[in-house]
């Protein structure tokens, strides 16, 4: 198991809730007001950044564990690490 640096219990709960309103308003408000299609943008945003959000806790607490390609694919602090090193 990997051992995370904080808790990711309450973002891996959302994301069935997150996938479940995104289908509701996909399926309910079908038609193309500015305000459902708005709407519905921001839903599925929201959706992917706790996606985001989850793969980020475990690639960055795996540490040693996952490949380094994956690390510096996600770590955004790279190119200060870069100039610091300089």
């Amino acid at each position: 198991m990997i051992g995370l640096d904080y808790n990711i219990y309450m973002e891996v709960a959302v994301i069935p809730l997150d996938i479940v309103l995104y289908a509701y308003l996909w399926l309910k408000y079908n038609n193309m007001t500015r305000v459902n299609v708005a709407f519905r943008r921001f839903a599925f945003i929201v959706m992917i950044a706790d996606v985001f959000d989850v793969a980020t806790a475990i690639v960055t607490g795996a540490h040693g564990e996952i490949a380094k390609y994956m690390l510096d694919m996600i770590d955004d602090d790279k190119e200060f690490k870069l100039r610091e090193e300089d």
